[in-house]
């Protein structure tokens, strides 16, 4: 749910950015398929240290053993909180995905790792953005640098870079060429006990700010609604619309608090905050040539904030059981009012399974 996919056959856009070249937008799929395929193959076993900051979620131990410790590979079945009760809206519009999650980490020296990951997500509901009944679809690729600075006393730093490629829908009719985030990671982490049973008690904090290379200032989100209008006089640009304006930079901060009461067991709140500056709205001309300057008061913003309650329960090294909760709370919903920031329409509860290849992989070359 929280990547909108948009059907597009033509770009209308009235933005002064230069486009790019196809060969350009193949190379970022292209690149995206090599990178994953290469983070996921096995290799000798090495010895491997926890990353601080990683693609896993909270709660789950990068752990030790091959270079690629830390891996992960997470089926969930997603639906929305609010769909279970029919009443609660004036239509009833039930939520119910399935989504696999391929999130490869590799551990590159003592000190420097790569992880990406990138989701593919099956809607078995009647979908809202898709064009076809169940059709499958991907979030964007994103691969992530980590450099441990250092750390003491349970404490951690790392310098962190991030990379986005537009393989989802919803970022290629945006024009998304590329994003980059830059920032730190810190931890810490202590354990203690409670009437003689062992607890661990984390933090992280992640801090990233970054820009985005779109093709135009607006996305292309919708085509013409009258199919021949080229043939009319004055074209298809009044069937269409150029969109919303695009963000050019991104300040991203997320916490996750992780308590662990058994070996087996962690539970996790994590919390994240996007904010993202647009385009500036620049004086548009209409098919007249009239010039319509843009609106002062129009925010020149976005935030969206989400919020993650989870527990895990570990059936094995290989293996974990989780189910929890996720709500993103937009700025405003459709009739302009403001969300309810904990539980609203994007609220969505989740029953995961999650596979980690490198200790499965060491199980069965031990057994």
């Amino acid at each position: 749910m929280f990547y909108q996919l948009i059907s597009s056959r033509k770009v209308v856009s009235t933005s002064l950015l230069t486009p790019a070249s196809a060969v350009v937008r193949r190379w970022h799929m292209v690149a995206a398929v090599i990178a994953l395929i290469a983070l996921c193959v096995v290799v000798a076993p090495r010895t491997a240290s926890a990353q601080v900051g990683g693609t896993g979620p909270a709660g789950v131990s990068a752990g030790k053993g091959t270079v690629f410790a830390g891996s992960m590979i997470s089926y969930r079945n997603v639906v929305s909180a609010i769909s279970l009760d029919k009443t609660s809206e004036p239509t009833w519009n039930p939520y119910y995905a399935m989504t696999l999650l391929f999130a490869p980490r590799v551990k590159l020296s003592k000190r420097l790792s790569l992880s990406g990951m990138i989701i593919a997500t099956q809607e078995l509901t009647q979908s809202d953005w898709t064009n076809q009944a169940g059709e499958a679809t991907l979030s964007d690729t994103f691969l992530t640098v980590n450099y441990r600075i250092g750390g003491a006393k349970g404490f951690g730093l790392s310098a962190s870079g991030q990379v986005r490629l537009p393989t989802s829908k919803a970022s290629q009719a945006r024009t998304l060429l590329v994003g980059g985030l830059a920032g730190f990671v810190g931890s810490w982490g202590t354990g203690f006990s409670v009437a003689g049973f062992k607890q661990r008690v984390s933090l992280a904090l992640i801090g990233r700010y970054g820009f985005f290379a779109n093709r135009y200032t607006t996305g292309s989100l919708d085509t013409p609604w009258l199919e021949g209008c080229a043939d009319l006089m004055g074209g298809c640009s009044r069937f269409s619309h150029s969109g919303a304006r695009n963000p050019e930079s991104r300040w991203q901060g997320i916490g996750a608090l992780t308590w662990m009461p058994h070996s087996r067991l962690s539970i996790a709140v994590q919390f994240g905050l996007f904010y993202d500056t647009l385009y500036d709205l620049g004086t548009t001309t209409t098919q007249h040539g009239v010039s319509v300057a843009a609106d002062s008061t129009d925010p020149d913003a976005r935030g969206i904030v989400f919020y993650v309650v989870s527990a895990n329960f570990r059936v094995n090294k290989s293996l974990s059981l989780a189910f929890g909760s996720e709500t993103a709370s937009l700025q405003l919903a459709p009739d302009s009012t403001k969300r309810t920031p904990f539980f609203n329409r994007n609220t969505t509860l989740f029953f995961a399974v999650r596979i980690f290849p490198d200790a499965l992989i060491s199980s069965l070359r031990g057994s």
